[in-house]
């Protein structure tokens, strides 16, 4: 099963496309961010060249997390970082690839809450993190929501 996503900033610089497969056990995401400066000195991880993927297992879309709900950050040089109870290091396997425009990120999300079936539906949402080269992050560039508090509010994702 897979599912192509596309968004762009409106230039071909900032692009993101990704493919989404599963199985009983994991998310899978291949996506490719198009992004020709990437740093990640900014101090906070949010702040970094970063491909985040926000889970609701559940689909309840609250306006808080409950503890099925998680945020993986994964940056151009495979570094994590996270938020929600379940969102351990042992529940995610990634790679990340720099490539001429960009970088490519591949990962495996461990389902914890849930064995998906056929009809079920699961909350998603993804978003890219830009940092100038100064390390500063001058935007962000969401599938869904556009008001970007996807990472606080559940109910945003698809």
């Amino acid at each position: 099963r897979d599912c192509l996503l596309s968004r762009g900033l409106g230039d071909v610089y900032k692009r993101q496309d990704a493919k989404v497969l599963w199985d009983d056990e994991n998310l899978y995401v291949y996506a490719t961010v198009k992004d020709p400066v990437l740093n990640k000195d900014g101090g906070e991880a949010y702040q970094q060249d970063s491909l985040e993927v926000f889970i609701d297992e559940n689909n309840a879309k609250t306006e808080s997390y409950d503890d099925d709900d998680k945020q993986y950050r994964i940056n151009y040089e495979n570094e994590h970082s996270f938020n929600g109870k379940k969102c351990l290091e042992e529940n995610v396997q990634s790679a990340a690839k720099v490539t001429g425009d960009g970088y490519v990120i591949e990962a495996a999300f461990k389902w914890t809450d849930i064995k998906p079936k056929k009809g079920d539906r699961i909350g998603l949402e993804f978003q890219i993190n830009d940092a100038d080269a100064s390390g500063a992050r001058i935007g962000t560039l969401s599938w869904n929501d556009e008001a970007v508090i996807n990472y606080k509010r559940q109910d945003k994702y698809l």
